[in-house]
């Protein structure tokens, strides 16, 4: 039978028949069969290639054929579903499609195709088999961990090299540089951890050292269809990094002085080092890579590096290696090593000059001693001839005579300046030195003579000769003859020449014939000496001395010197006078003058009183002379006057010693006879204004000898006095002008009262022969006159005097002639007067003082009071000129000031509820005007005058009574008083004073919470002690149980309460309640009262006690466990009161018969006595175990409190590849929220991320960012619903979930992952014309896909209509309990779950509940008395979804 044949077959039979009546008849009679074409399904499943490359695109197609319609194919490998690309298209021929983009490594393997149909309740299986081979070239990577081309010297690292491909890799090498470290083509070999496409070499190095700096490659091979392809990863460049390391050796440390020595530097570090230098002291010798040939390459990381020293001493020294290197981050390392080069040799000694050496003395000469050693030396010695030593040592505390320079040849300087005779001898140097590692000292000497040698020179010295070769006539001069040569003069002759002509020898020396004693030989100083001396100096002995001597000098020849003096004799001149002393006015005076001296005298002169008045040019001409150096001259003065009496004077001059010019002066006084006469201008007594006329006095004296003293007494008793020895001037008032006619002058330009009285003149004078004063007196009276004046002073600079001040007030009354009457009078604040003080003319009281023209009286306050303020008046009189009688007068107010005060006020004490009364005193001048009493934040009352407060003027009193009944703590203040008046320069003042008020009052107690109560827990009290009292609280207490103590105290030592308030304190305490914080708490206060009496008081006692609910936690709330491992689980409950251990029992939630009791301990006070810990331990579980433990406690108030955790058991780790669904269908409009489905089986329970990307133009996968729900069907498999939102930016979605699990014997991760195509984003604005006919023609298939759909459903009704009791499909049920996510397989040991459907039309459900044990139920029940044709729901999750029928009810009723 062919398909073509099927359809319904109609056979129709008609009959006729005639009724009796004749009547036709007719009757059809049909009957129909429907044919139906069946066949049994098949499945091809082809490959668009079974062998491809790597990264290349691959299709399956699957197709399956049958009738009536296979259902949609299946495609797995390696037991798992791989999803379709697309929707499987077609009805009795389904065509599916599977296509691999870009092809890995994991896409190899055999697929499975299968399909199905079902033929008169029979299902026909079909399926077909293909094998896939990706073939993949050999992939290379080499990586390192821990990262980073630069690792620490000593450091860690490991290297993998790993070769991936298909056919798997059979060649593995593993180099540094060119070196194989690992060489692997096959076969076993623990190094290589090989996989299903790839081989891997790890190669750790557990301490890097410098060697391991390198390249290292990696390098695979494997074959493809015959083809070898070999592979290499990057190289990987590893430096080992270290700081630069030196070190520094010579081949002799000691060399001697010929020998060099070879210092090698090795510098080695990771990098190698790139700056290498040799320093002797601060001077490079050698540097790398400066200086070629200095270094050389030992290896990748050491330089060795090598300096040939020269011998000698030079090579001697401190040598410093440096090297540096790069490390870490371009830092630069640098190590400096040192070492020390001594050059070994004996100490020699050489001295330049070397043998005995003549000298010239007084040149100069250096003796060089050479010393030289190696090591250095140390010590210089030189020895004199005198045995002194002068020592040089290198530590520098040595002489500084000898100066050495130089290291290993020290060269000694000794130097003498000014060769003398006493450095004649023998010169010793001594050298010291110890060589290298010997202690004692080695010496060498050298030695040299010195000889000084010089001409004989002649010297002649002089005593007490000017440098002009001069001696003073009478005077002691002396000559020395010196004769100064090395080697000592043998002879020495000293010879006189006077003026007239004819030599003398004095003195003859001639060794060794003759040997005077008078000539001195220093063989000390290689001298001969002479003296010559004159005591006194005639003309004889000026003249010419000489002096000749000889002596042997350098090589034994004679050298002779001569020396020559001239000397002169001379005298000063000398002058003298003659005249006689005395002369009478009117006669006749001779006056002669005479000059002696040599050279002569060639000037002489005669003056008067300093003035010449006679030059005799050419005295020796002009003047009369009895010598060749003596002249006398005379001059004569006829009728002698006043002016010719006075000091004349003879002076004469020459030119004497030095050629210096020298005068001599001799005097003589004449004085003129006359007796002193005296006159007084004005003659008579004279009156004068005062001020206004000036007063001239005139006093004429004459006298010869002129008059040498005038006495001038003025009226206040000063006298002046003039003298012809003193100043011609006395003072400023009185002058006196002539000599033998004097006038002496007194002035006064302004009179005052002091001009007034008698005036009295005196001359003096002496007769030229009378020792007597003779004397003539003149007098004359003066009278200055002046109107009286009153002034009236006080010792305040203004009219104010502070209180208390001491004041004078005085009272003067001048005037001229003086005053004859004087008063004071005072009137008071109040207008009385009161004198107090008069006087006039007779009985002048004690207390008035009388002065020259004045009285006066002081009026003295001692200490000023309110009551002296006032105005004073001074009056006096007098007769004035032409002696008319004058008044005057002078009046002064004093204003007598204070700054205000107030009276201390004393600290007032009430009682609380008690009225209290301020009174407060104060004063001050001015009267105080404003009087005010205040306490913080109030006024008690403000007083202006005229007020009835404060009462009095200066002093005022204030009295206030204040409160009555309502004094409370408030009262309890520091009150102010603030007074105010105007005082001193018219300002105001203001004064305060505080006083205190104190509220008294007994402390009291209490405490909160007032009464027995309970405390939660650690969950915060607080505890409140509220204590009042006045004086405030200084201490609170809070007594805790077991006497413990928190107190709060007015010094603030060890508080542990916080309190407010002052008065009335709040005091808290706040502590988390523990167990052991039950008992007994109280409040204590303390205050102190009048006296400081000290008042105690307690609060009532309170019990508090702690109680905590019970809490029930579990240790885990989720677990994962293996077959072979074991379940534990604690389960901790605590509470305060503890629930019985009876009280706490295990069970399994979905095996309620299982005895759980052998696997818990239950166990009280492991943590303390309010804690039970129940363990729930079971060893090697099974699986079906797996559900939810449950941990009860009946806790209080008949509470069960359960806590439970989700055990998962399985007897292995995996994870499969995820199966990823959609609900979106094949097509979705844009905002279309969808849901994605990705189902895992593995253990322990894995995690999935969703990915997605367009599948059209494949662009980069994006990760769902919000977390999946989950549920957890079994203990192996875990479904993760994703939620997205679709987009217009992609044409059809691609999705993939990529999963992970990680296992608990080794902890490594396996992943796995597959996708899914989604649906194509239709409805949007750009395609919307264009696919206009297209979504026509795909809504008009949707339709007719929708009728074919219910009418196959319609006919599944009709069928289970007549078939009710089963259908045997095998259906895979889901338990969708959502406490126990877990999925059921379908095998012979499990009795599998009622499904019951609900229909849409919302029938009752129908349960089978007589499911037998040990049998398989797949059926769908069906409700018997069901009439409706509503079609049910598939059982099928996928239907639910897509359909979004209301989920069918699962009845758990599994059984071991």
């Amino acid at each position: 039978m062919v398909l073509s044949k099927s359809g319904q077959y109609t056979c129709t039979v008609q009959t006729k028949w005639y009724k009796t009546d004749g009547t036709e008849m007719r009757k059809q009679v049909s009957a129909s069969i429907t044919v139906t074409y069946v066949k049994a399904s098949t499945t091809v499943l082809t490959a668009s290639s079974t062998t491809v490359k790597l990264g290349e695109t691959v299709t399956l197609t699957c197709v399956v054929e049958g009738y009536p319609e296979p259902t949609t194919p299946t495609l797995t490998k390696s037991g798992s579903q791989i999803d379709w690309s697309s929707a499987c298209t077609g009805t009795n021929r389904k065509e599916c499609l599977k296509v691999f983009s870009s092809t890995t490594l994991s896409d190899s393997g055999e697929y499975v195709c299968a399909g199905s149909n079902t033929i008169d309740n029979t299902e026909n299986k079909s399926e077909d088999k293909l094998d896939l081979t990706i073939e993949g070239d050999v992939a290379v990577s080499l990586t390192q961990t821990p990262a980073g081309s630069e690792q620490n010297k000593g450091s860690s690292v490991t290297l993998t090299c790993k070769a991936e491909g298909n056919p798997l890799p059979t060649k593995l090498t593993f180099k540094k540089g060119d070196q194989v470290l690992k060489s692997y083509s096959g076969g076993d070999d623990s190094s290589i951890t090989k996989g299903t496409y790839h081989i891997q070499y790890e190669h750790p190095i557990s301490s890097l050292v410098l060697a391991d700096t390198a390249t290292y490659k990696c390098e695979g091979q494997n074959t493809v269809n015959g083809d070898v392809k070999d592979g290499s990863a990057p190289p990987l460049d590893l430096v080992v990094i270290s700081a630069v390391e030196v070190t520094l050796t010579p081949t002799h440390a000691t060399p001697a002085k010929d020998e060099s020595t070879t210092i090698t530097c090795t510098a080695t570090g990771g990098r190698k080092p790139h700056i290498v230098e040799l320093k002797k002291g601060s001077t490079i010798v050698k540097s790398h890579p400066t200086d070629s040939g200095f270094c050389t390459e030992t290896d990748s990381f050491t330089l060795e590096c090598t300096y040939v020293t020269s011998a000698g001493y030079a090579s001697g020294g401190k040598y410093d290696c440096i090297g540096k290197n790069t490390v870490a981050n371009s830092q630069v390392a640098t190590v400096t090593e040192s070492i020390n080069i001594t050059v070994s040799e004996p100490v020699k000694v050489t001295l330049t000059p070397a043998s005995s050496k003549e000298v010239t003395v007084g040149t100069g000469i250096t003796i060089t001693c050479t010393v030289e050693g190696g090591k250095e030396p140390h010590k210089v010695t030189l020895t004199k001839p005198d045995t002194s030593v002068i020592t040089w040592l290198s530590d520098g505390t040595g002489s500084t005579e000898l100066s050495c320079s130089g290291d290993h040849v020290k060269t000694c300087l000794y130097e003498i300046t000014t060769v003398a005779y006493s450095d004649e001898g023998n010169y010793q140097c001594d050298g010291y030195n110890i060589l290298p590692g010997q202690t004692s000292e080695q010496k060498d000497t050298a030695q040299v003579s010195l000889v000084p040698v010089k001409d004989v020179s002649v010297t002649i010295t002089k005593g007490q000769v000017s440098s002009f070769n001069e001696v003073s006539h009478g005077d002691p001069f002396t000559l020395g003859c010196q004769a100064d040569g090395g080697r000592i003069p043998f002879y020495l002759k000293f010879e006189h020449t006077p003026p007239s002509g004819q030599a003398s020898e004095i003195v003859l020396y001639n060794k060794p014939s003759t040997t005077p004693a008078e000539v001195t030989v220093s063989e000390s100083e290689n001298t001969l000496t002479y003296d010559y001396s004159v005591s006194s100096a005639d003309y004889n002995h000026g003249g010419t001395y000489n002096c000749l001597s000889k002596n042997r000098a350098a090589s034994n020849a004679e050298k002779s010197d001569s020396g020559s003096q001239e000397i002169t004799i001379v005298k000063n001149v000398t002058s003298v006078i003659t005249s006689p002393d005395i002369v009478d006015k009117g006669s006749q005076l001779r006056i002669t003058c005479s000059a002696d001296g040599n050279r002569p005298p060639h000037y002489v002169a005669l003056e008067k009183d300093g003035v010449m008045i006679k030059n005799w040019t050419d005295p020796a001409t002009n003047c009369s002379s009895s010598t060749l150096y003596n002249i006398t001259c005379g001059y004569d003065v006829a009728d002698v006057g006043y002016s010719d009496g006075g000091t004349y004077g003879c002076i004469s001059k020459n030119k004497a010693l030095e050629q210096k010019l020298v005068s001599s002066k001799d005097t003589k006084t004449v004085e003129i006879s006359q007796s002193v006469l005296t006159s007084f201008s004005p003659s008579s007594t004279t009156e004068l204004l005062w001020g206004s006329d000036s007063l001239n006095l005139l006093c004429s004296v004459e006298g010869g000898l002129p008059p040498h003293e005038v006495n001038f007494e003025i009226p206040n008793g000063t006298t002046y006095s003039w003298t012809r020895q003193s100043s011609r001037t006395v003072s400023n008032s009185f002058t006196c002008n002539g000599d033998h006619e004097l006038r002496c002058a007194h002035q006064v330009i302004s009179t005052t009262f002091d001009n007034t009285g008698l005036y009295k003149c005196t001359g003096y004078n002496k007769l030229p022969n009378s020792s007597m004063d003779r004397n003539m007196e003149k007098t004359v009276e003066i009278v200055v006159v002046k109107d009286v004046e009153a002034s009236l002073t006080s010792t305040s600079d203004t009219d104010e005097v502070s209180f208390g001040a001491a004041l004078n007030l005085t009272c003067n009354v001048k005037g001229g002639r003086a005053p004859f009457y004087i008063r004071v009078q005072f009137t008071d604040q109040d207008g009385g007067v009161s004198n107090l003080i008069e006087y006039n003319g007779s009985n002048m009281p004690d207390n008035i003082r009388e002065e020259k023209n004045s009285l006066e009286y002081v009026h003295v306050i001692n200490g000023v009071g309110y009551n002296d303020g006032g105005v004073y008046n001074c009056s006096g009189k007098n007769r004035a000129y032409e002696n008319e009688e004058k008044t005057d007068e002078m009046s002064k107010e004093v204003v007598v000031v204070k700054n205000v005060e107030i009276d201390p006020v004393e600290d007032i004490e009430a009682d609380h509820g008690t009225s209290f009364t301020f009174t407060i005193t104060l004063n001050g001048g001015r009267s105080p005007h404003l009087v005010k009493l205040e306490n913080t934040g109030s006024q008690i009352f403000n007083w202006q005058k005229d007020s009835d407060v404060c009462t009095g003027t200066n002093v005022l009193t204030c009295t206030k009574v204040v409160g009555n009944s309502d004094v409370n703590f408030g009262y309890d203040s520091v009150y102010t008083v603030t007074a105010q008046n105007t005082a001193k320069d018219k300002t105001d003042h203001t004064a305060t004073k505080s006083f205190k008020v104190t509220v008294y009052k007994d402390v009291s107690a209490a405490i909160n919470p007032s009464s027995d109560s309970t405390m939660t827990y650690h969950v915060d009290t607080t505890i409140t002690c509220n204590v009042i009292g006045g004086l405030p609280p200084h201490k609170v207490d809070l007594i805790l149980p077991n006497q413990v103590t928190k107190t709060w105290s007015k010094d603030g030592t060890g508080n542990s309460l916080t309190c407010t308030g002052t008065h009335e304190k709040t005091c808290t305490y706040t502590f988390t309640p523990e167990y052991n914080s039950d008992g007994n708490y109280k409040c204590v206060g303390y205050n102190k009262v009048r006296s400081e009496e000290e008042k105690q008081q307690e609060s009532t006692v309170v019990q508090l006690t702690t109680v905590r609910s019970t809490e029930v936690t579990i240790s885990n709330k989720t677990l994962s466990v293996l077959t072979n491992g074991t379940v534990d689980v604690n389960c901790t409950i605590v509470g305060k009161p503890l629930v019985d251990i009876a009280a706490v029992s295990w069970s399994h939630a979905t095996l309620p018969d299982l005895d759980l009791s052998g696997n818990v301990s239950t166990v009280k006070g492991s943590q303390d006595d309010y804690t039970l810990v129940s363990t729930l331990s079971i060893v090697n579980p099974l699986t079906e175990y797996s559900g939810s433990f449950n941990c009860n406690v009946l806790a209080e108030n008949n509470q069960v409190i359960t806590k439970s955790v989700v055990v998962s058991i399985n007897n292995r780790e995996f994870l499969d590849a995820p199966t990823v669904t959609h609900n979106g269908g094949e097509a979705v409009e844009q905002d279309t929220k969808m849901s994605i489905t990705c189902f895992v089986k593995g253990f322990p329970r894995p995690s999935a991320t969703l990915f997605y990307r367009n599948l059209v133009d494949g662009d980069e996968s994006r990760k769902i960012p919000d977390a999946p729900s989950i549920d957890k069907i079994s203990p192996t498999a875990t479904e993760f619903v994703f939620q997205l939102s679709t987009s217009c930016d992609y044409t059809q979605y691609k999705f993939i979930c990529e999963t992970n699990s990680t296992k608990y014997t080794d902890s490594r991760v396996l992943k796995e992952s597959n996708s899914v195509q989604g649906p194509i984003v239709i409805g949007c604005e750009n395609a919307a014309e264009s696919n206009t006919g297209v979504m026509i023609a795909s809504g008009i298939a949707a339709v007719l896909f929708v009728i074919i759909i219910l009418g196959g459903i319609y006919i599944l009704h009709l069928r289970r209509r007549q078939s009710p009791k089963s259908a045997t499909g095998h259906v895979v049920y889901v338990n969708t309990n959502p406490e126990n996510l877990v999925e059921v397989e379908q095998t012979s040991e499990h009795k599998y779950d009622d499904v019951v459907l609900h229909v849409s039309t919302g029938e009752a459900a129908y349960v089978n509940t007589a499911t037998p044990a040990l049998h398989l139920y797949n059926d769908v029940v069906i409700p018997t008395q069901t009439t409706d044709d509503t079609p049910y729901a598939y059982a099928r999750s996928e239907d639910v979804v897509r359909h979004n029928i209301r989920p069918p009810v699962y009845n758990n009723h599994e059984l071991r």
